[in-house]
Parts: structure tokens; C-alpha cells; sequence
């Protein structure tokens, strides 16, 4: 599943995007998961 979102703005002014994707993985049996992560603005 994904969603886009842009907002429209006058010339010359900023605009905002979004993009947020949502996947579905199988589940892992018995195996180990790792686990990455960015910390983007705090």
C-alpha cells in the first residue's frame, strides 16, 4: 500500500510532499530480525 500527498501553492512559494508506504512482510520463524533505523530530525 502506498499513499502520496502534495499540497499546491502559489509561484514561488514552498510546497509539501509526503510519501508513506506501508509493506507487509512475511513472518520470520525462528530466525533473527534486524532492525535499521534513521532518526531523520529530532
Amino acid at each position: 500500500m502506498s499513499k502520496r500527498f502534495t499540497a499546491t501553492a502559489k509561484s514561488g512559494q514552498a510546497v509539501v510532499t509526503s510519501d508513506i508506504h506501508v509493506r507487509f512482510l512475511q513472518a520470520a520463524k525462528q530466525q533473527e530480525l534486524v532492525v535499521t533505523a534513521r532518526v531523520i530530525r529530532r
